[in-house]
């Protein structure tokens, strides 16, 4: 009988924020895990490393926030890595 115990990641971001004053946004995550094991995730945004998540073994969620956020290219792109 095989067990699948191949960890497992998905990333849902939040509608990003805006504070009108200042033109600049914030956006919040969460990476939902399966069969975590203990590491370290980053998140980049457009290529540039934002954040890093601390993850101990069997974690099943992680949130974040990157704040300070430019109003700039009309695309991002946030990416995860461990």
């Amino acid at each position: 009988d095989l067990t699948d115990i191949t960890p497992r990641l998905s990333l849902a971001l939040s509608q990003p924020v805006c504070n009108t004053s200042t033109n600049i946004y914030t956006v919040t995550g969460t990476v939902s895990l399966t069969n975590a094991q203990a590491g370290t995730i980053v998140v980049t945004d457009n290529g540039s490393p934002v954040a890093t998540l601390t993850i101990p073994a069997g974690q099943t969620s992680a949130s974040f926030s990157l704040t300070g956020i430019s109003n700039g290219p009309a695309s991002r792109t946030v990416a995860l890595s461990s």
